[in-house]
């Protein structure tokens, strides 16, 4: 919940005046399909690759100043799975596969 310091008035026209409490569910705003399209609630992690989104479009870990203490840990607890997964399975590419590399600052697959 919170309270909205000065009237506000959003992109859509939604005016939120002085002293209203505001309240927002992150599992339905992770879910608008008119903000992430018809694959909402689908996992697609490449909705996340072209580097236009941020903190504040995300909500489950909030944003700003009041970032959730326990994203860091969340997101190495994420790199640890991944790398366990590593460890203890042999990985390959699809046979047939050939990869396409993005040009970027770091490497990248197009495909």
């Amino acid at each position: 919940e919170k309270v909205c310091l000065n009237e506000t008035t959003f992109p859509s026209g939604i005016t939120v005046p002085t002293d209203v409490r505001v309240n927002w569910v992150p599992f339905a705003t992770n879910r608008y399909e008119k903000l992430w399209g018809d694959d909402a609630v689908k996992f697609n992690p490449q909705r996340w690759m072209d580097g236009t989104h941020d903190d504040y479009m995300y909500s489950s870990f909030n944003a700003g100043p009041r970032l959730c203490l326990g994203k860091n840990m969340a997101m190495l607890e994420g790199k640890i799975a991944l790398l366990t997964l590593f460890a203890n399975f042999k990985f390959s590419m699809r046979e047939g596969f050939v990869p396409k590399m993005k040009p970027s600052a770091t490497w990248q697959l197009d495909s």
